[in-house]
Protein backbone atom coordinates (compact mmCIF):
# COMPACT_ATOMS: atom_id res chain seq x y z
CA UNK A 1 0.00 0.00 0.00
CA UNK A 2 2.70 2.68 1.16
CA UNK A 3 4.71 2.02 -2.31
CA UNK A 4 1.30 3.92 -3.75
CA UNK A 5 2.39 7.14 -2.39
CA UNK A 6 6.39 6.86 -2.68
CA UNK A 7 8.19 8.17 -5.66
CA UNK A 8 8.19 7.19 -9.17
CA UNK A 9 11.76 6.74 -9.28
CA UNK A 10 11.69 4.70 -6.08
CA UNK A 11 8.86 2.26 -6.98
CA UNK A 12 10.12 1.80 -10.60
CA UNK A 13 14.02 0.64 -9.17
CA UNK A 14 12.29 -1.71 -6.81
CA UNK A 15 9.91 -3.13 -9.24
CA UNK A 16 12.84 -3.40 -12.11
CA UNK A 17 14.71 -5.42 -9.27
CA UNK A 18 12.12 -7.92 -8.87
CA UNK A 19 11.72 -8.70 -12.57
CA UNK A 20 15.04 -9.29 -12.78
CA UNK A 21 15.83 -11.48 -10.02
CA UNK A 22 12.42 -13.44 -11.45
CA UNK A 23 14.19 -13.74 -14.61
CA UNK A 24 17.40 -13.58 -14.40
CA UNK A 25 17.72 -13.01 -18.50
CA UNK A 26 14.77 -11.02 -19.92
CA UNK A 27 14.09 -9.27 -23.15
CA UNK A 28 13.74 -5.32 -23.32
CA UNK A 29 10.53 -5.98 -25.13
CA UNK A 30 9.12 -8.06 -21.73
CA UNK A 31 10.55 -5.42 -19.60
CA UNK A 32 8.30 -2.99 -21.51
CA UNK A 33 5.41 -4.49 -21.42
CA UNK A 34 5.44 -5.75 -17.69
CA UNK A 35 6.37 -2.20 -16.92
CA UNK A 36 4.57 0.25 -19.38
CA UNK A 37 8.35 2.33 -19.73
CA UNK A 38 9.34 2.99 -23.32
CA UNK A 39 12.41 1.27 -24.10
CA UNK A 40 14.23 4.30 -23.92
CA UNK A 41 13.06 4.98 -20.06
CA UNK A 42 14.04 0.96 -19.12
CA UNK A 43 17.61 1.76 -20.98
CA UNK A 44 18.06 4.59 -18.67
CA UNK A 45 16.94 3.12 -15.31
CA UNK A 46 18.43 0.13 -15.84
CA UNK A 47 21.62 2.18 -15.82
CA UNK A 48 20.84 4.32 -12.96
CA UNK A 49 20.09 1.27 -11.28
CA UNK A 50 23.30 -0.68 -12.07
CA UNK A 51 25.05 2.56 -11.16
CA UNK A 52 23.25 2.54 -7.65
CA UNK A 53 23.72 -1.09 -7.10
CA UNK A 54 27.61 -1.67 -7.91
CA UNK A 55 29.92 -3.75 -7.27
CA UNK A 56 27.04 -5.83 -5.17
CA UNK A 57 25.22 -6.71 -8.58
CA UNK A 58 25.69 -6.33 -12.20
CA UNK A 59 22.99 -5.56 -14.51
CA UNK A 60 23.90 -5.76 -18.16
CA UNK A 61 21.83 -4.93 -21.59
CA UNK A 62 23.47 -7.26 -24.47
CA UNK A 63 21.14 -7.77 -27.78
CA UNK A 64 18.12 -6.37 -26.22
CA UNK A 65 18.58 -8.77 -23.44
CA UNK A 66 18.83 -8.12 -19.79
CA UNK A 67 20.83 -9.77 -17.60
CA UNK A 68 21.10 -9.83 -13.89
CA UNK A 69 24.16 -11.33 -11.87
CA UNK A 70 22.96 -14.40 -9.00
CA UNK A 71 21.83 -13.07 -6.40
CA UNK A 72 19.98 -14.82 -2.64
CA UNK A 73 16.46 -13.82 -1.95
CA UNK A 74 18.52 -12.40 1.24
CA UNK A 75 20.29 -10.09 -0.92
CA UNK A 76 17.41 -9.22 -3.06
CA UNK A 77 15.67 -8.49 0.28
CA UNK A 78 18.78 -5.91 1.12
CA UNK A 79 18.90 -4.42 -2.06
CA UNK A 80 15.30 -3.38 -1.86
CA UNK A 81 15.92 -1.54 1.31
CA UNK A 82 19.02 0.11 0.05
CA UNK A 83 16.99 1.60 -2.61
CA UNK A 84 13.97 2.70 -0.45
CA UNK A 85 16.56 4.37 1.68
CA UNK A 86 16.27 7.35 -1.21
CA UNK A 87 12.67 7.63 -0.70
CA UNK A 88 12.19 11.09 0.68
CA UNK A 89 8.54 10.03 1.91
CA UNK A 90 10.01 7.02 3.75
CA UNK A 91 12.57 9.67 5.30
CA UNK A 92 9.92 11.87 6.48
CA UNK A 93 7.79 9.21 7.19
CA UNK A 94 10.66 8.02 9.79
CA UNK A 95 10.90 11.76 10.96
CA UNK A 96 6.89 11.97 12.04
CA UNK A 97 7.04 8.93 14.23
CA UNK A 98 10.42 9.80 15.86
CA UNK A 99 12.11 12.96 15.72
CA UNK A 100 15.11 12.13 17.74
CA UNK A 101 15.35 15.44 18.97
CA UNK A 102 15.73 17.12 15.81
CA UNK A 103 13.99 20.27 14.50
CA UNK A 104 12.20 20.61 10.94
CA UNK A 105 14.95 22.87 10.00
CA UNK A 106 17.55 20.31 10.97
CA UNK A 107 15.87 17.37 9.88
CA UNK A 108 16.17 19.00 6.05
CA UNK A 109 19.07 20.44 6.77
CA UNK A 110 20.61 16.73 7.26
CA UNK A 111 18.52 15.55 3.81
CA UNK A 112 19.27 18.21 1.51
CA UNK A 113 15.54 19.77 0.90
CA UNK A 114 13.61 22.77 2.00
CA UNK A 115 11.30 23.33 5.01
CA UNK A 116 8.32 23.42 1.81
CA UNK A 117 9.09 20.02 0.53
CA UNK A 118 9.33 18.76 3.63
CA UNK A 119 5.56 20.07 4.16
CA UNK A 120 4.55 18.49 0.51
CA UNK A 121 5.81 15.15 1.86
CA UNK A 122 3.96 15.34 5.37
CA UNK A 123 1.15 15.50 2.82
CA UNK A 124 2.08 12.51 0.94
CA UNK A 125 2.57 10.76 4.44
CA UNK A 126 -0.82 11.71 5.60
CA UNK A 127 -2.80 10.87 2.66
CA UNK A 128 -1.35 7.49 3.41
CA UNK A 129 -1.71 7.64 7.39
CA UNK A 130 -5.73 7.77 6.16
CA UNK A 131 -5.55 4.48 4.92
CA UNK A 132 -4.30 2.61 8.29
CA UNK A 133 -6.15 4.76 10.64
CA UNK A 134 -3.79 7.00 11.60
CA UNK A 135 -3.25 11.12 11.43
CA UNK A 136 -0.52 13.91 11.49
CA UNK A 137 -0.87 16.85 14.30
CA UNK A 138 1.97 18.88 15.18
CA UNK A 139 4.37 17.55 13.45
CA UNK A 140 3.95 14.12 14.57
CA UNK A 141 2.36 10.83 13.90
CA UNK A 142 -1.07 10.33 16.49
CA UNK A 143 -3.28 7.40 17.04
CA UNK A 144 -3.51 4.08 18.25
CA UNK A 145 0.24 3.06 19.52
CA UNK A 146 -0.42 -0.76 18.17
CA UNK A 147 -1.08 0.97 14.84
CA UNK A 148 1.67 3.12 15.29
CA UNK A 149 3.93 0.17 16.08
CA UNK A 150 3.13 -1.88 13.25
CA UNK A 151 3.69 0.81 11.13
CA UNK A 152 7.48 1.03 12.88
CA UNK A 153 8.03 -2.26 12.35
CA UNK A 154 6.86 -2.30 8.60
CA UNK A 155 9.10 0.52 8.03
CA UNK A 156 12.21 -1.09 9.17
CA UNK A 157 11.27 -4.98 7.64
CA UNK A 158 10.05 -3.91 4.65
CA UNK A 159 12.14 -0.60 3.63
CA UNK A 160 15.03 -0.86 5.80
CA UNK A 161 13.95 2.46 7.62
CA UNK A 162 14.57 2.39 11.26
CA UNK A 163 12.41 4.68 13.57
CA UNK A 164 13.36 2.83 17.02
CA UNK A 165 16.33 1.38 17.84
CA UNK A 166 15.95 -2.88 17.56
CA UNK A 167 19.38 -3.25 18.71
CA UNK A 168 21.21 -6.61 19.65
CA UNK A 169 20.25 -7.06 22.99
CA UNK A 170 16.45 -7.24 22.14
CA UNK A 171 17.40 -9.33 19.16
CA UNK A 172 18.67 -12.03 21.58
CA UNK A 173 16.05 -11.77 23.59
CA UNK A 174 13.50 -12.61 21.05
CA UNK A 175 15.15 -15.21 20.23
CA UNK A 176 15.25 -16.45 23.30
CA UNK A 177 12.60 -15.96 23.60
CA UNK A 178 11.25 -17.78 20.66
CA UNK A 179 13.84 -20.64 20.84
CA UNK A 180 12.68 -21.52 24.05
CA UNK A 181 9.07 -21.39 22.91
CA UNK A 182 10.10 -23.84 19.66
CA UNK A 183 13.75 -25.31 20.04
CA UNK A 184 13.25 -26.70 16.12
CA UNK A 185 12.41 -23.54 14.60
CA UNK A 186 16.19 -22.65 14.49
CA UNK A 187 17.26 -24.23 11.41
CA UNK A 188 14.50 -22.21 10.08
CA UNK A 189 15.56 -19.14 11.72
CA UNK A 190 19.33 -19.66 10.99
CA UNK A 191 18.30 -20.01 6.89
CA UNK A 192 15.43 -17.42 6.83
CA UNK A 193 15.72 -14.74 9.35
CA UNK A 194 13.97 -12.44 6.85
CA UNK A 195 10.83 -14.25 7.27
CA UNK A 196 9.91 -13.46 11.31
CA UNK A 197 11.52 -9.84 11.07
CA UNK A 198 8.10 -8.25 11.61
CA UNK A 199 7.58 -10.66 14.36
CA UNK A 200 10.65 -10.10 16.07
CA UNK A 201 10.60 -6.43 15.28
CA UNK A 202 6.89 -6.28 17.01
CA UNK A 203 7.80 -8.34 20.00
CA UNK A 204 10.88 -6.25 20.71
CA UNK A 205 8.34 -3.08 20.95
CA UNK A 206 6.41 -4.36 23.76
CA UNK A 207 9.59 -2.89 25.72
CA UNK A 208 11.21 -0.54 22.93
CA UNK A 209 8.04 1.63 23.79
CA UNK A 210 7.17 0.69 26.82
CA UNK A 211 6.79 4.34 27.94
CA UNK A 212 3.50 4.55 25.17
CA UNK A 213 -0.06 4.51 26.17
CA UNK A 214 -1.00 1.46 24.40
CA UNK A 215 -5.11 1.00 23.08
CA UNK A 216 -6.12 -2.13 21.49
CA UNK A 217 -8.38 -3.18 18.53
CA UNK A 218 -12.06 -2.70 19.99
CA UNK A 219 -14.06 -4.91 17.14
CA UNK A 220 -15.71 -8.01 16.03
CA UNK A 221 -12.32 -9.99 14.92
CA UNK A 222 -10.47 -8.98 18.11
CA UNK A 223 -13.71 -10.19 20.71
CA UNK A 224 -14.01 -13.40 19.22
CA UNK A 225 -10.39 -14.55 19.25
CA UNK A 226 -10.10 -13.72 22.99
CA UNK A 227 -12.03 -16.38 23.38
CA UNK A 228 -9.74 -18.31 21.99
CA UNK A 229 -7.57 -21.25 24.16
CA UNK A 230 -4.68 -20.03 22.52
CA UNK A 231 -4.47 -16.38 24.25
CA UNK A 232 -4.32 -18.22 27.45
CA UNK A 233 -1.64 -20.48 26.53
CA UNK A 234 0.46 -18.12 25.19
CA UNK A 235 0.26 -15.29 27.88
CA UNK A 236 1.60 -18.51 29.97
CA UNK A 237 4.50 -18.80 27.81
CA UNK A 238 5.15 -15.21 27.97
CA UNK A 239 5.44 -15.65 31.68
CA UNK A 240 7.73 -18.32 32.01
CA UNK A 241 10.30 -17.54 28.47
CA UNK A 242 9.87 -13.55 27.97
CA UNK A 243 9.27 -12.03 31.30
CA UNK A 244 12.17 -13.13 32.78
CA UNK A 245 14.49 -11.31 30.64
CA UNK A 246 12.61 -8.17 31.34
CA UNK A 247 13.17 -5.29 33.49
CA UNK A 248 9.59 -4.61 34.27
CA UNK A 249 6.43 -5.99 35.09
CA UNK A 250 4.36 -6.77 31.61
CA UNK A 251 0.84 -5.49 32.23
CA UNK A 252 -2.48 -7.20 30.93
CA UNK A 253 -2.24 -5.00 27.86
CA UNK A 254 1.01 -5.88 27.14
CA UNK A 255 -0.09 -9.41 26.89
CA UNK A 256 -3.28 -8.79 25.14
CA UNK A 257 -1.03 -6.81 22.41
CA UNK A 258 1.27 -9.92 22.68
CA UNK A 259 -1.67 -12.43 21.52
CA UNK A 260 -2.71 -9.61 18.42
CA UNK A 261 0.93 -9.77 16.92
CA UNK A 262 0.60 -13.35 17.25
CA UNK A 263 -2.28 -13.73 15.52
CA UNK A 264 -1.57 -11.20 12.24
CA UNK A 265 2.04 -11.46 11.38
CA UNK A 266 4.62 -14.96 10.48
CA UNK A 267 5.87 -16.69 13.53
CA UNK A 268 6.43 -19.96 14.82
CA UNK A 269 5.53 -20.67 17.91
CA UNK A 270 2.57 -22.91 19.17
CA UNK A 271 3.45 -26.20 16.19
CA UNK A 272 2.94 -28.96 18.04
CA UNK A 273 0.12 -31.67 18.14
CA UNK A 274 -1.79 -30.20 20.78
CA UNK A 275 -2.24 -26.88 18.55
CA UNK A 276 -3.13 -28.74 15.68
CA UNK A 277 -5.86 -29.87 17.95
CA UNK A 278 -7.09 -26.32 18.37
CA UNK A 279 -6.80 -25.20 14.98
CA UNK A 280 -10.42 -26.99 14.01
CA UNK A 281 -11.57 -25.33 16.63
CA UNK A 282 -10.18 -22.02 16.13
CA UNK A 283 -11.39 -22.26 12.67
CA UNK A 284 -14.57 -22.65 13.27
CA UNK A 285 -14.59 -19.36 15.83
CA UNK A 286 -13.45 -17.24 12.74
CA UNK A 287 -15.99 -18.35 10.61
CA UNK A 288 -18.88 -17.26 12.54
CA UNK A 289 -16.97 -13.62 12.47
CA UNK A 290 -19.81 -11.44 10.74
CA UNK A 291 -17.18 -10.08 8.76
CA UNK A 292 -15.81 -13.11 7.55
CA UNK A 293 -19.30 -14.93 7.33
CA UNK A 294 -19.71 -11.83 4.49
CA UNK A 295 -16.57 -12.58 2.44
CA UNK A 296 -17.15 -16.09 2.56
CA UNK A 297 -21.19 -15.46 1.16
CA UNK A 298 -19.48 -13.64 -1.54
CA UNK A 299 -17.36 -16.60 -2.60
CA UNK A 300 -20.08 -18.88 -2.39
CA UNK A 301 -22.21 -16.42 -4.56
CA UNK A 302 -19.97 -17.01 -7.22
CA UNK A 303 -18.70 -20.41 -6.62
CA UNK A 304 -21.44 -22.27 -4.61
CA UNK A 305 -21.41 -23.43 -1.21
CA UNK A 306 -19.17 -26.62 -1.60
CA UNK A 307 -15.98 -24.15 -2.20
CA UNK A 308 -16.40 -22.26 0.90
CA UNK A 309 -16.89 -25.82 2.85
CA UNK A 310 -13.29 -27.08 2.51
CA UNK A 311 -11.35 -26.69 5.20
CA UNK A 312 -8.22 -25.41 2.56
CA UNK A 313 -11.20 -22.50 1.93
CA UNK A 314 -11.50 -21.43 5.56
CA UNK A 315 -7.79 -21.42 6.52
CA UNK A 316 -7.14 -19.02 3.29
CA UNK A 317 -9.96 -16.89 4.06
CA UNK A 318 -9.96 -16.61 7.91
CA UNK A 319 -5.77 -15.81 7.56
CA UNK A 320 -6.97 -12.55 5.17
CA UNK A 321 -9.81 -11.59 7.27
CA UNK A 322 -7.49 -11.92 10.35
CA UNK A 323 -5.63 -9.08 8.95
CA UNK A 324 -8.20 -6.69 8.53
CA UNK A 325 -8.46 -6.86 12.94
CA UNK A 326 -8.06 -3.41 13.98
CA UNK A 327 -7.52 -1.91 10.60
CA UNK A 328 -4.13 -3.26 10.21
CA UNK A 329 -4.93 -4.45 6.37
CA UNK A 330 -2.51 -2.25 4.95
CA UNK A 331 0.58 -2.53 7.86
CA UNK A 332 0.79 -6.02 8.53
CA UNK A 333 3.94 -6.66 5.67
CA UNK A 334 4.98 -10.54 5.83
CA UNK A 335 8.53 -11.56 4.26
CA UNK A 336 6.28 -13.89 2.18
CA UNK A 337 3.99 -11.43 1.10
CA UNK A 338 6.93 -10.21 -1.60
CA UNK A 339 6.68 -9.88 -5.19
CA UNK A 340 4.88 -13.38 -6.40
CA UNK A 341 5.57 -13.48 -10.80
CA UNK A 342 2.90 -12.56 -12.64
CA UNK A 343 1.34 -14.36 -15.41
CA UNK A 344 -2.02 -13.51 -17.31
CA UNK A 345 -4.12 -15.84 -14.80
CA UNK A 346 -2.74 -14.83 -11.60
CA UNK A 347 -3.36 -11.00 -13.00
CA UNK A 348 -6.90 -11.84 -13.92
CA UNK A 349 -7.24 -13.47 -10.33
CA UNK A 350 -5.86 -10.69 -8.63
CA UNK A 351 -8.57 -8.32 -10.79
CA UNK A 352 -11.19 -10.73 -9.51
CA UNK A 353 -10.10 -10.96 -5.55
CA UNK A 354 -9.60 -7.28 -5.61
CA UNK A 355 -13.17 -6.62 -6.57
CA UNK A 356 -14.55 -9.30 -4.16
CA UNK A 357 -11.93 -7.25 -1.37
CA UNK A 358 -13.62 -3.75 -2.65
CA UNK A 359 -17.51 -4.62 -2.13
CA UNK A 360 -16.47 -6.56 1.45
CA UNK A 361 -14.97 -3.17 2.67
CA UNK A 362 -17.62 -1.15 1.06
CA UNK A 363 -19.86 -3.46 3.09
CA UNK A 364 -18.25 -3.08 6.45
CA UNK A 365 -17.40 0.61 5.53
CA UNK A 366 -13.87 0.32 5.97
CA UNK A 367 -11.24 1.90 2.75
CA UNK A 368 -11.32 -0.33 -0.03
CA UNK A 369 -7.54 0.55 -0.44
CA UNK A 370 -5.96 -2.53 0.41
CA UNK A 371 -2.46 -3.43 0.21
CA UNK A 372 -1.36 -4.73 -3.45
CA UNK A 373 0.77 -7.59 -1.85
CA UNK A 374 -2.29 -8.30 0.42
CA UNK A 375 -4.64 -9.13 -2.66
CA UNK A 376 -2.22 -10.55 -4.69
CA UNK A 377 -1.06 -13.51 -2.25
CA UNK A 378 -4.56 -14.02 -1.41
CA UNK A 379 -5.37 -14.49 -5.12
CA UNK A 380 -2.27 -16.99 -5.34
CA UNK A 381 -3.77 -19.03 -2.42
CA UNK A 382 -7.29 -18.94 -3.68
CA UNK A 383 -5.75 -19.97 -7.47
CA UNK A 384 -5.66 -23.98 -6.90
CA UNK A 385 -8.68 -23.85 -4.73
CA UNK A 386 -10.72 -22.42 -7.49
CA UNK A 387 -9.07 -24.57 -10.23
CA UNK A 388 -10.16 -28.01 -7.93
CA UNK A 389 -14.10 -26.78 -8.22
CA UNK A 390 -13.88 -26.64 -12.26
CA UNK A 391 -15.79 -29.65 -13.99
CA UNK A 392 -13.52 -32.72 -14.03
CA UNK A 393 -11.83 -33.24 -17.45
CA UNK A 394 -12.96 -36.16 -19.00
CA UNK A 395 -10.20 -39.04 -19.96
CA UNK A 396 -10.90 -42.29 -22.12
CA UNK A 397 -8.61 -45.20 -21.52
CA UNK A 398 -8.32 -47.74 -24.01
CA UNK A 399 -6.32 -50.90 -23.03
CA UNK A 400 -6.85 -54.60 -24.06
CA UNK A 401 -7.51 -55.83 -20.26
CA UNK A 402 -9.02 -54.33 -17.26
CA UNK A 403 -5.86 -54.86 -15.13
CA UNK A 404 -3.78 -52.61 -17.78
CA UNK A 405 -6.75 -49.82 -16.91
CA UNK A 406 -6.01 -50.35 -13.03
CA UNK A 407 -2.75 -49.77 -13.29
CA UNK A 408 -2.67 -46.78 -15.50
CA UNK A 409 -5.85 -45.28 -13.59
CA UNK A 410 -3.92 -45.91 -10.19
CA UNK A 411 -1.03 -43.77 -11.72
CA UNK A 412 -3.49 -41.04 -13.15
CA UNK A 413 -5.33 -40.49 -9.70
CA UNK A 414 -2.24 -40.19 -7.87
CA UNK A 415 -1.20 -37.22 -9.56
CA UNK A 416 -4.43 -35.34 -11.03
CA UNK A 417 -7.01 -36.51 -8.33
CA UNK A 418 -10.64 -35.42 -9.12
CA UNK A 419 -9.21 -33.27 -12.00
CA UNK A 420 -10.05 -35.79 -14.18
CA UNK A 421 -13.27 -38.31 -14.92
CA UNK A 422 -11.41 -41.48 -15.79
CA UNK A 423 -13.62 -43.89 -17.85
CA UNK A 424 -12.82 -47.18 -19.38
CA UNK A 425 -12.72 -48.45 -22.33
CA UNK A 426 -12.25 -51.74 -23.20
CA UNK A 427 -13.37 -52.48 -26.43
CA UNK A 428 -13.73 -49.94 -29.34
CA UNK A 429 -17.21 -49.34 -31.54
CA UNK A 430 -18.21 -46.30 -33.62
CA UNK A 431 -21.04 -45.91 -31.54
CA UNK A 432 -18.65 -45.42 -28.63
CA UNK A 433 -16.27 -43.03 -30.71
CA UNK A 434 -19.46 -41.19 -31.76
CA UNK A 435 -20.12 -40.55 -27.77
CA UNK A 436 -16.66 -39.90 -27.43
CA UNK A 437 -17.10 -37.08 -29.96
CA UNK A 438 -19.58 -35.21 -28.84
CA UNK A 439 -17.74 -34.43 -25.46
CA UNK A 440 -15.65 -31.20 -25.92
CA UNK A 441 -11.88 -30.64 -25.14
CA UNK A 442 -11.50 -34.71 -23.80
CA UNK A 443 -8.12 -36.32 -23.59
CA UNK A 444 -8.05 -40.17 -24.84
CA UNK A 445 -5.09 -42.57 -23.49
CA UNK A 446 -4.53 -45.71 -25.89
CA UNK A 447 -2.14 -48.77 -25.97
CA UNK A 448 -1.03 -49.78 -29.76
CA UNK A 449 -3.90 -52.15 -29.91
CA UNK A 450 -6.60 -49.26 -30.35
CA UNK A 451 -4.15 -46.24 -32.12
CA UNK A 452 -5.00 -46.76 -34.92
CA UNK A 453 -9.01 -47.23 -34.52
CA UNK A 454 -9.04 -43.54 -33.10
CA UNK A 455 -7.46 -41.78 -35.65
CA UNK A 456 -11.05 -40.26 -36.65
CA UNK A 457 -11.47 -38.36 -33.20
CA UNK A 458 -12.57 -35.40 -32.65
CA UNK A 459 -9.84 -32.80 -32.98
CA UNK A 460 -10.80 -31.10 -29.71
CA UNK A 461 -9.98 -34.55 -28.25
CA UNK A 462 -6.64 -35.00 -28.07
CA UNK A 463 -5.28 -39.03 -27.91
CA UNK A 464 -1.97 -39.99 -26.29
CA UNK A 465 -0.10 -43.49 -26.68
CA UNK A 466 0.64 -45.21 -23.84
CA UNK A 467 2.49 -48.52 -23.22
CA UNK A 468 2.55 -50.43 -20.28
CA UNK A 469 5.81 -51.44 -19.74
CA UNK A 470 6.58 -47.15 -20.04
CA UNK A 471 3.35 -45.36 -18.67
CA UNK A 472 5.21 -41.99 -17.74
CA UNK A 473 5.92 -40.86 -21.54
CA UNK A 474 2.03 -40.65 -22.62
CA UNK A 475 1.43 -39.39 -19.24
CA UNK A 476 4.06 -36.66 -19.06
CA UNK A 477 2.21 -35.67 -22.84
CA UNK A 478 -1.30 -35.86 -20.95
CA UNK A 479 -0.15 -33.86 -18.28
CA UNK A 480 0.88 -30.75 -20.60
CA UNK A 481 -2.40 -31.07 -22.26
CA UNK A 482 -4.33 -31.23 -19.32
CA UNK A 483 -2.75 -28.08 -17.80
CA UNK A 484 -3.63 -26.47 -21.30
CA UNK A 485 -7.32 -27.52 -21.28
CA UNK A 486 -7.53 -26.67 -17.74
CA UNK A 487 -5.95 -23.02 -17.88
CA UNK A 488 -8.11 -22.13 -20.64
CA UNK A 489 -11.41 -23.48 -18.51
CA UNK A 490 -9.82 -21.53 -15.33
CA UNK A 491 -9.43 -18.47 -17.40
CA UNK A 492 -13.14 -18.80 -19.02
CA UNK A 493 -14.27 -18.93 -15.32
CA UNK A 494 -12.08 -16.07 -14.07
CA UNK A 495 -13.80 -14.10 -17.09
CA UNK A 496 -17.58 -14.94 -16.25
CA UNK A 497 -17.04 -14.20 -12.11
CA UNK A 498 -15.59 -10.39 -13.60
CA UNK A 499 -18.79 -10.48 -15.57
CA UNK A 500 -21.09 -11.40 -13.04
CA UNK A 501 -19.18 -8.39 -10.57
CA UNK A 502 -19.23 -5.73 -13.32
CA UNK A 503 -23.14 -6.27 -13.56
CA UNK A 504 -23.50 -6.30 -10.02
CA UNK A 505 -21.25 -3.00 -10.34
CA UNK A 506 -23.90 -1.34 -12.79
Amino acid sequence: MLERFLEDDTVIAVHLLSLLFDSSHITLRCLTKRTGLSEARLRKELNSLNQELQPKVDIQINDAVVSLSPISPEMLFELKKQLYQNSEVLQVMAYLLNHRGRSVTAFCQEHYFSEPTFYRLQRQCRDFLKTVGLTVHRGQICGQEYRKRYLVAALSCRYGIDCVDFDQNSRQIVKNFVMAANPGVKPLLDKMPQAFAMFDHLVALTWLRHDQTLELPDDNFWRAVCLEKAHQRLKEMVIEKLQPQLSFELTATDHDYLYLVYLTVANELFRDDAWSMQRAAFREILQQIPEIHELTAIFASLWGKELVKTVAFKEVVNAFGLRFMGGLQNLVIDYQLGDLYENEFQVQTDQLVQKIVKQWCQQNQWSDLVDDSQIKYFAHQLMPLIEERLPATPLYIFTKSHANYAVIAQLLRQEFGNRLAISSCSYFSAEQLQKINQVSSSLILADHEFWELLAETNPNNQRFLIALDHPFLGIERLRTSLYQIRTTAYVENINEKLSILHAHEG
